[in-house]
């Protein structure tokens, strides 16, 4: 009986061997899932990456094309005040302009006790 005992472990003892044995022969081990996991999160983050770089780039040159629209709409908005002040210039001796200035121009005056609008940065 201890006999059959024994072969009874050595044979469980000799199946575990040979599992452990197919499992070495079949290759499979967890790094593999692991790294396939690895790289796939590196490539979602790389693309991620270069999204947000075109991002970047796209917003900086629309900041720069709006600062030159602000240039260029500072510089408008000074001649269309200095054409204004020539015709109200104009419209203090001139009855055709002034009645132009009278029109078409109206002249913003504070109020008592309000506060002057801030001047632009």
């Amino acid at each position: 009986m201890s006999e059959s005992k024994e072969a009874s472990y050595g044979d469980s003892r000799g199946s575990s061997k040979t599992k452990s044995a197919k499992k070495a022969e079949s290759g499979f081990t967890f790094f593999l899932p692991f790294m396939f996991l690895a790289i796939s999160l590196l490539i979602i983050l790389t693309y991620q990456l270069a999204l947000t770089s075109a991002r970047k780039d796209a917003l900086t040159q629309q900041l720069v094309l709006m600062q030159k629209q602000e240039q260029q709409a500072s510089l408008f908005k000074a001649s269309l005040q200095s054409i204004v002040n020539d015709l109200r210039q104009l419209g203090q001796t001139d009855p055709e302009a002034q009645a132009v200035v009278r029109k078409f121009i109206t002249v913003q005056q504070p109020q008592p006790g309000a506060t002057p609008p801030a001047p632009n940065p």
